[in-house]
């Protein structure tokens, strides 16, 4: 299942990321700046700095009946790895700290491999079955997030950039936009997220989104996502990670 908040919220927080971000960011980008990490740099910026602080939602009523009356707010915030590139697990972790009404607080994470279409070419080339089979050991949640200058028209709105189960990458081999047909928006991938669905919630995958398991790799960039659920969502300071290695993203 995917969505668990109403209608209204569901199409008006997707549709701000979608239309605003996501088109924001891909047309910023295309042609000249072309390349996974810029894209990547661009959208958690804009995620960080154009997303209200806290974004309000209101859970479905036909959720459990003891949370759905509470409102949920969530807060945002995104950082980079510091030091070089060659000691990479993945591109993106979404660390996500929830917090519930009875005081339980529950973490998880999810991890993104972005990749890009190449120009003139339905081929995302750069796809690695032997990076991701590392990557799915220790994380078997992780996903592609795949980058697209043209417009791909086969969900309830257009979008340019979708998220694939990287173990279905791995069992399919394909690398071009045939993949689509397993994918979901990144919008409605990240609204799971934030609602606690797709995690990863082992000990070893969020030692290593957090940069403390290093020997597997750290993340190139780190987006913190804290939630409230009924109660104030976590403060920064409730939210453990190595600091020495990631640098907040400024603006």
């Amino acid at each position: 299942m995917y969505i668990f908040v109403n209608c209204k919220f569901s199409f008006s927080f997707m549709c701000f990321i979608e239309q605003y971000i996501i088109r924001k960011n891909i047309k910023e980008s295309y042609p000249r700046d072309w390349d996974e990490d810029f894209i990547t740099r661009s959208l958690l910026k804009s995620l960080r700095t154009e997303l209200p602080q806290p974004t309000s939602i209101h859970l479905h009523p036909y959720t459990k009946p003891d949370l759905r009356h509470h409102k949920v707010e969530v807060k945002w915030d995104a950082y980079k790895m510091t030091g070089g590139k060659e000691n990479k697990f993945g591109d993106v972790a979404i660390l996500v700290v929830t917090k519930y009404p009875d005081g339980d607080t529950i973490k998880g994470v999810a991890f993104l491999e972005a990749k890009k279409r190449y120009k003139n070419s339905s081929h995302f080339r750069a796809i690695d079955f032997e990076q991701l089979k590392r990557i799915t050991d220790n994380a078997p949640r992780a996903s592609l997030l795949l980058y697209d200058f043209n417009i791909i028209n086969q969900y309830w709105w257009p979008t340019y950039i979708v998220t694939v189960p990287a173990d279905l990458v791995i069992a399919t081999h394909k690398k071009d936009i045939s993949l689509y047909k397993f994918s979901k928006p990144f919008s409605a991938a990240l609204l799971n997220y934030l609602l606690g669905f797709d995690l990863e919630h082992t000990e070893k995958a969020l030692s290593i989104a957090k940069g403390y398991q290093t020997e597997y790799g750290t993340p190139l960039y780190l987006m913190v996502i804290r939630v409230g659920i009924g109660t104030e969502p976590p403060s920064d300071n409730e939210v453990d990670f190595n600091r020495n290695y990631f640098v907040r993203l400024e603006e």
